[in-house]
């Protein structure tokens, strides 16, 4: 059971601010891991009634979400990194993207 759920909103805020610092500075704004921080936070926010608050950072998250890449292992064979626009193309065209 985590901080939020045992109505401790104010330490959980500053935990998941806290982690979602350092997965900036080590992984970058779009990373995966980075964008699930901004998620956990931005529910702690709405929990608290900072519905402001957590309405920007939604927003930020699916900025960086739709700018952001996956993980290289995530791909076969060594294809590297897409972002989730190249994917989205990907499947909307039924194959390989030529973006990138």
């Amino acid at each position: 059971m985590g901080l939020g759920d045992q109505g401790k909103l104010k330490e959980a805020a500053s935990m998941e601010k806290e982690v979602l610092e350092k997965r900036t500075r080590i992984l970058g704004e779009e990373h995966p891991d980075t964008i699930s921080a901004m998620n956990n936070l931005d529910v702690t926010f709405g929990d608290q009634g900072k519905l402001g608050e957590a309405a920007s950072m939604k927003k930020e998250a699916l900025e960086n979400m739709t700018a952001g890449t996956l993980v290289e292992n995530s791909f076969p064979k060594g294809e590297g990194m897409k972002t989730f626009r190249q994917m989205g193309k990907e499947t909307l065209c039924g194959g390989e993207s030529s973006v990138g």
